[in-house]
């Protein structure tokens, strides 16, 4: 289904270092499609970033009536409405519109307005840019599919998925080394894990559903041109060679210097699994990552194989989980 004006939505979404940024550079360097950096616009205006992302439970009494007036607060379909016109702005600006700026509320109250303002700003500046395909990218949003269901329903959505082990190592490591720009839960071990686990859970939740796709970071690192083949397809643009050797030439417009862990996107596409795990963790903390885990990485694999395969005469079947 189009948008308005003939424009259609994409959003990437997945655990934090998974490989989304690697699939935004490569699907971001079709002539059709407009993209920027994370906008982070329905994480920061519904909030409950805690609950949704890393399933804690309530630290403390005053925590546990913070989260219900939370939950009555989305009920009602208020927004945090100072984060809410930050993101909104942030988006405007990172995207080299700052002239839109005008146009966002001093306090967007409701999510509904706030959301429809956002998207025609998407819009507008797809439409404005000569593109049809307006691609947002921010991992988080996995955790507020309902709400983007609800505001912008014909939406296609693109899950990454990647190695429990692996992810939870990088994550891990990108904490340490950029603790200031990182949440303080990804500076511990446990922090990590439970943020995987919370993506594995959504995005088990998101099987079987025609508007979604769900590509394995294995796929992406050993297949990319396979893998930006059959997300053309999922949109419906035809595949332009040379995207995936093109990615650099957007990596400015949609990563901001504030963000020196993207750089390694610019690198050589290879599969990194394995490495890091076994050398940033004791035995003892990888017996712990696994026994945490649980059987959900298997799950995920499978996951990812019955969704490649699921229709195989409209999506190539390149990606086989062993």
């Amino acid at each position: 289904m189009l948008e308005s004006g003939g424009i259609k939505n994409v959003l990437v979404v997945g655990c934090p270092r998974s490989g989304t940024t690697l699939l935004q550079s490569i699907i971001a360097a079709h002539p059709d499609v407009f993209s920027s950096p994370e906008t982070h616009f329905f994480a920061n205006s519904v909030g409950q970033r805690a609950e949704r992302m890393f399933r804690l439970p309530p630290a403390s009494w005053r925590e546990r009536r913070l989260r219900i007036a939370h939950r009555v607060r989305v009920a009602l379909n208020v927004t945090h409405a100072r984060s809410c016109r930050h993101r909104l702005v942030e988006f405007l600006n990172d995207s080299g519109r700052p002239d839109l700026v005008a146009e966002v509320p001093a306090l967007p109250l409701f999510l509904g307005p706030a959301a429809r303002l956002y998207r025609s700003l998407g819009y507008r500046m797809t439409s404005e840019s000569g593109k049809r395909i307006w691609l947002e990218k921010t991992p988080d949003h996995l955790h507020y599919l309902d709400a983007i269901d609800r505001y912008i329903p014909s939406a296609k959505v693109i899950c990454v998925v990647r190695s429990g082990p692996d992810n939870v190592a990088s994550m891990f490591d990108v904490a340490q080394k950029y603790s200031e720009r990182w949440n303080p839960h990804y500076r511990t071990l446990d922090g990590c894990i439970n943020r995987w686990l919370s993506a594995a859970r959504d995005t088990a939740g998101q099987s079987g559903r025609d508007n979604r796709l769900f590509v394995a970071y294995e796929e992406l690192a050993s297949d990319p041109v396979g893998v930006a083949e059959r997300v053309c397809h999922f949109i419906g643009i035809p595949y332009v060679p040379g995207m995936v050797d093109n990615r650099g030439s957007v990596f400015d417009q949609i990563v901001r210097d504030r963000e020196p862990h993207k750089a390694n996107v610019q690198e050589q596409i290879a599969p990194r699994n394995g490495t890091k795990f076994g050398q940033l963790f004791t035995p003892e903390q990888q017996a712990h990552v696994m026994q945490r885990l649980g059987d959900w990485p298997q799950r995920m694999n499978q996951l990812c194989a019955y969704e490649v395969n699921r229709h195989p005469a409209e999506r190539p079947a390149r990606f086989t989980v062993p």
